[in-house]
């Protein structure tokens, strides 16, 4: 027994040993990694540790073997703390190839790794560290979307329906925008980017239109416009959505089109989930209504719901309130959101998804920041394909549409009604310059709003501008200038019915077109118009 008792005192007493030699070393281990100084950097996936860590500073002589270490053994993730400042941080000391969460608003949010590097024990280090590279890099790779939405995309403008807003008639297109056939439009189009107009209702759910109020869906010009926000959804959604006409009443789709409704977000949601495309939100701020937490709360719900934050990008009003609530999203800036250009980037690649949305009057003040820190750069709104070629080549990356369609457009729902060959164009030469024409009657051809005319072609020029292009002299012109392969796409939709023709040729200089084709195509999808 007595033997017994002995023992008991020695294993507790060797267990107290062991306790304080642990508190010590950790003690030790404590005072020595104050001096190390840690910053937390963007960790490519591809990349092992071993070659992030070449750019360490002065200290990484001295943390050697610690780095070694976490090159061979895989990160952990200390997922049951939140960081929720740098001071936080700094005093927890996770070990070198750490993953931590962090919340450190506005600079850090979701997962960053830790390496060795430069850092200063406050907040505001978070973006700005001494050693020159850049703070604040999720571990996720950033601006991962872009690989499906490749740079020199066209975005869908409220869904797509060949919308032309001129400064003296609004026409009607093929589908009224700002609804579910629109952006189902656009994705079967080849769209891999959509953009939205949202609001809220009185009871608080989120739709899809452009203005908030009922001049959409009125039946008569003289009906009082009533506010979104004073109405409950079940009434919205019931109406059919009409079209202001060139005489100041309004054109009901009826007869061409199936009668479209103002959707919920939620059904456009749903919708997303069988195809892949992106959707762009827009919510303008309202005169008459102020979004509250509470309605934002609702959208970011949704928006985790059906698993949108990797495919969803939010504009003006939402932006701040999204990002707070939903991470992952892309954040679409509509001017840099910092005076300084290294702070302005840190804050936004922080949330990992990110791109600036200017203007096409203000492109310039812009593409170098977006050159120089590889920045996705969105222009609004351009729908004359002659004028993109020109804003692509001044370094846009996407650009804004109501008309203009992707390069890699999607006909697969509409067949060939009649096609043209280089052989049926008329030749009007003059001195320097030519221009082939081909009549397109409406009258013989039977054309109908929504059908598509496909104009391609090959050309090999010396000197001067040649162009392809198919227009009237009242509608919107599909042009572009060409060197090897292009095509345009020009979507009927002028009511008078003016003949259109269809245009290729070289200005000042000589050219060689090969391959000339016209091809009229009209959608079968949802039965002929």
């Amino acid at each position: 027994m007595k033997f017994k008792f002995l023992k008991r005192i020695f294993c507790v007493l060797f267990s107290l040993c062991l306790l304080l030699s642990f508190v010590s070393c950790k003690k030790a281990d404590t005072e020595s990694t104050v001096s190390e100084e840690i910053v937390y950097e963007y960790i490519d996936e591809t990349e092992n540790a071993e070659s992030d860590n070449t750019d360490s500073t002065s200290t990484e002589s001295q943390n050697n073997s610690k780095d070694n270490a976490s090159s061979s053994t895989p990160a952990v993730t200390n997922s049951k703390k939140v960081y929720k400042s740098a001071d936080e941080l700094f005093e927890a000391d996770p070990a070198v190839g750490t993953i931590v969460n962090l919340d450190i608003k506005p600079y850090a949010k979701g997962e960053y790794k830790v390496v060795t590097g430069s850092y200063v024990a406050n907040d505001v280090s978070i973006v700005y560290i001494s050693s020159g590279k850049y703070a604040v890099r999720n571990v996720s790779e950033i601006n991962a979307w872009v690989k499906n939405v490749p740079y020199g995309s066209f975005i869908a403008h409220q869904g797509f329906n060949g919308y032309i807003n001129t400064a003296d008639n609004t026409a009607p297109g093929t589908y009224p925008s700002n609804t579910k056939e629109a952006v189902d439009h656009a994705i079967r189009l080849g769209y891999k980017m959509v953009e939205i107009d949202i609001t809220i209702t009185k009871d608080k759910v989120w739709v899809v239109d452009h203005d908030a109020n009922t001049a959409a869906i009125n039946t008569n010009s003289y009906d009082e416009v009533k506010n979104f926000t004073n109405m409950l959804s079940g009434v919205i959604t019931k109406k059919n959505i009409l079209r202001k006409w060139r005489t100041g009443g309004y054109w009901e789709f009826s007869n061409q089109i199936a009668k479209e409704k103002t959707p919920t977000l939620e059904s456009v949601f749903q919708y997303m989930q069988s195809n892949k495309a992106y959707l762009i939100l827009d919510n303008k701020s309202l005169n008459h209504h102020k979004f509250t937490d509470e309605e934002y709360d609702i959208l970011a719900e949704l928006i985790k719901k059906y698993k949108m934050e990797n495919r969803c990008a939010v504009y003006a009003e939402c932006l701040k309130p999204i990002s707070d609530r939903v991470n992952g999203v892309i954040l679409a800036y509509s001017a840099l959101p910092h005076s300084n250009e290294e702070s302005a980037y840190n804050i936004m690649s922080s949330y990992g998804n990110f791109m600036l949305s200017v203007s096409k009057t203000n492109l310039s003040s812009y593409t170098a920041f977006a050159k120089k820190y590889n920045v996705p750069l969105a222009v609004w709104v351009e729908d004359e394909y002659y004028e993109a070629d020109k804003l692509f080549a001044s370094g846009a990356n996407y650009i804004l549409t109501n008309y203009c369609l992707p390069a890699n457009a999607n006909l697969s729902d509409y067949k060939e009604i009649k096609s043209f060959s280089l052989a049926d164009f008329k030749d009007n030469k003059q001195s320097g310059d030519f221009n082939a024409s081909l009549t397109l009657s409406y009258k013989d051809l039977g054309l109908h709003a929504g059908d598509i005319i496909v104009l391609s072609a090959e050309c090999s020029n010396s000197g001067g501008e040649a162009y392809i292009r198919v227009g009237a002299s009242e509608t919107l012109e599909a042009k572009s200038v060409i060197s090897g392969k292009r095509t345009v796409y020009y979507i009927v939709n002028d009511s008078y019915a003016h003949d259109l023709e269809a245009n290729f040729g070289v200005n000042g200089g000589s050219a060689n077109f090969t391959n000339v084709k016209v091809s009229i195509m009209r959608e079968t999808a949802r039965g002929e118009k």
